[in-house]
């Protein structure tokens, strides 16, 4: 078990690190659903195709849906302040 700090930082157990080559800098990519939440080590090219992946995924869904610049520019500033 562990405690989430004020700035949301959580340290991952000595045993855990050490069971799953945890290490220094490494990357660990967050998953989840509701009440789970998953952390996978990722080497820093998985995490580039990743980012491309969802990259890519965000613009075809755009284009799918027809959501102009207008629109997510407004969406935004509406989630930023209400």
């Amino acid at each position: 078990m562990t405690k989430v700090t004020r700035r949301g930082q959580i340290t991952i157990p000595t045993g855990a690190r050490e069971r799953f080559g945890i290490k220094q800098d490494d990357y660990v990519a967050v998953y989840g659903s509701e009440s789970l939440i998953v952390l996978k080590k990722m080497a820093l090219p998985e995490l580039d195709q990743k980012f491309e992946e969802a990259l890519r995924a965000g613009e075809a869904l755009t284009k799918e849906k027809k959501i102009t610049r207008k629109a997510m520019d407004r969406a935004i500033r509406e989630v930023r302040h209400g």
